[in-house]
């Protein structure tokens, strides 16, 4: 009866302890910080944009298109130098060749076309380090993460073990190897439950506004230069077409992002593009995902601007 009693203790004791340490590993609450150092140093370009009209006449004149894709019009005409960039095509077309004028023409042409890869490489170095700091942060949640499956896990077995050792002890005793069987199972049962649904969040509240400014599609942003943002809002292409702002939406609704209609998008819009709050892994990889959608349509814009170039001085 004692040797009963010692292991009837053990048993009890090992198990409280288990729930406790099961209880205490299975929601973890990180507090992390934003990325605000990744935020740009305001290299951007904040000129006069054409109104979308005047980008439309450019791509059917005649002269710019003889010499330039109209990825390229669009580009020299949301950045301001479009006029030039017609002039210096004037010039080689009547076949003035290294005169004052046109090597002038060139130097501020160039200049401009800079300016372009500033203003875009600038940007798209933002995002990716939003990208990289959201790869920081998950990792860490994955580790938590990790570590609750592991830790339930290795309950889990330890259960299994003292309930044998137990149940061996009544072997005799049909009842009390029957309720030995049965806090067993439950218990293993509670913490393969546990290991499989562990709840890691984070308390992450953006300072950053990129996404938001272009979920509510502003008129204005300090988060864009103004030619960037005119490239990105308007449809070059008819009311029918979509824009890249458009086409990113789109893309974010119909991969889930934003949850399903209703509530659920209410709060994750709430969650993405307003006060933030309380993220899973999962919220913070379809964030990383969004960001990592923008910087690769800025780094199309950078390769449009490398075209540029390269028809400039063919």
């Amino acid at each position: 009866m004692n040797i009963f009693r010692r292991i009837l203790l053990i048993t009890s004791i090992s198990s409280i302890t288990l729930l406790k340490c099961s209880f205490f590993k299975s929601d973890i609450r990180m507090k992390l910080q934003g990325a605000a150092y990744c935020l740009s140093t305001n290299i951007l370009y904040n000129g006069q944009t054409p109104t979308l009209s005047e980008v439309k006449n450019n791509l059917e004149d005649p002269i710019l298109k003889s010499r330039y894709s109209s990825k390229s019009i669009r580009l020299a005409s949301a950045y301001g130098f479009i006029n030039d960039l017609k002039l210096h095509a004037i010039l080689k077309k009547n076949n003035k060749v290294n005169t004052p004028e046109i090597l002038d023409l060139e130097v501020k042409i160039l200049s401009n076309i800079n300016n372009i890869t500033v203003d875009l490489t600038s940007m798209a170095s933002e995002f990716n380090c939003y990208v990289d700091r959201f790869t920081e942060i998950l990792k860490m949640m994955i580790e938590k993460h990790k570590d609750i499956e592991t830790s339930n896990s290795i309950y889990g077995i330890m259960v299994g073990a003292i309930a044998a050792l137990t149940e061996g002890y009544y072997i005799n005793s049909n009842l009390y190897s029957q309720r030995v069987v049965i806090t067993g199972g439950v218990l293993g049962t509670y913490f393969a439950y546990k290991a499989f649904t562990p709840n890691v969040t984070v308390e992450f509240k953006p300072r950053s506004t990129n996404l938001k400014d272009l979920w509510y599609n502003v008129e204005k942003t300090n988060n864009y230069s103004t030619a960037l943002w005119f490239l990105l809002t308007q449809k070059f292409n008819g009311e029918e077409s979509l824009s890249y702002r458009d086409f990113l939406v789109k893309r974010w609704i119909d991969a889930k992002f934003l949850g399903e209609e209703g509530e659920d998008r209410e709060r994750h819009i709430d969650l993405f593009f307003g006060n933030g709050g309380e993220s899973t892994i999962k919220n913070l990889t379809d964030r990383r995902e969004m960001i990592h959608q923008i910087e690769t349509i800025i780094s199309l814009h950078e390769q449009d601007a490398r075209a540029l170039i390269v028809e400039f001085i063919k």
